[in-house]
């Protein structure tokens, strides 16, 4: 499991990513939460997200049609992990309000063998990290968007719970901290790290990314670089990185049909 966390203006988008497998006696289906879907549809699996989250989204793929319900506080996953070694990935998304301190606790229905989070945004700029009794960190990583707090966590068992929080610390510029290790993750979750910064922020109702945005984005790319490299003011950084992003919105809010045909 991958969980991207992503702050900006007093919001916190979480990523989900998992890779699901079976390797039981029988294929993973379940009767479970059955009234929360329509009659004629199986609930496999339940993935229940923070109280309070809002503006939930799966991301599907082109045979993934109908296979997601959203219900209240909960993404219902109608298709069966089939037997073998084979895999499936989901991939969700929400928004939760950010405050200092913001605590999460997220309860699993499945075992979950290890997590790897990653924080980005404007978290990392000012000083945010995140802690827990089961949290380890990882150091510090290079990604498309920019540097990125990463950390694992597990493994779990069935109803057991993850808390873990997210709270400032006094920290130096980036290319200053000597304490943290650069690592790097062979993680497919960050080869498609390129796009989670617009899929994640993005209005669901928009597709691929327009035209416009994608200088938009290279140039945030560019300025988490210049922060990172200590060639840029924090204030300044962020004042420039929040416009940039204002920018994409306006260009998502206006020009929702002008698509990159490469894309």
């Amino acid at each position: 499991m991958h969980v991207f966390l992503s702050l900006a203006d007093d919001q916190l988008r979480v990523g989900e990513h998992y890779l699901l497998s079976s390797t039981g006696a029988r294929q993973d289906e379940t009767d479970a939460d059955q009234d929360e879907a329509s009659v004629d549809r199986r609930v496999t699996l339940k993935f229940t997200l923070p109280v309070g989250a809002q503006d939930i989204r799966v991301r599907e793929k082109e045979d993934d049609e109908n296979r997601f319900l959203i219900r209240d506080n909960s993404v219902l996953d109608t298709q069966p992990v089939i037997l073998g070694t084979s895999t499936r990935e989901v991939f969700l998304s929400y928004v939760l309000p950010y405050r200092e301190g913001r605590k999460i606790s997220r309860t699993f229905t499945l075992p979950v063998v290890s997590i790897a989070l990653f924080l980005t945004g404007e978290g990392v700029a000012d000083g945010v990290v995140l802690t827990g009794e089961q949290v380890s960190s990882a150091g510090l990583i290079q990604t498309q968007l920019g540097p990125a707090l990463s950390y694992t966590a597990g493994p779990f068992s069935i109803g057991d719970a993850f808390d873990f929080a997210l709270i400032p610390v006094s920290t130096a510029p980036l290319n200053d901290r000597r304490s943290m290790q650069e690592i790097s993750i062979g993680l497919m979750a960050l080869a498609i790290a390129g796009g989670i910064f617009y899929w994640l922020w993005r209005p669901s109702t928009v597709g691929p990314m327009p035209v416009a945005v994608r200088p938009l984005v290279e140039e945030i790319v560019r300025l988490d670089a210049d922060f990172e490299a200590g060639q840029i003011e924090r204030q300044l950084y962020r004042e420039r990185r929040h416009t940039l992003k204002q920018q994409i919105r306006e260009c998502l809010t206006d020009s929702p049909q002008a698509l990159d045909p490469d894309d």
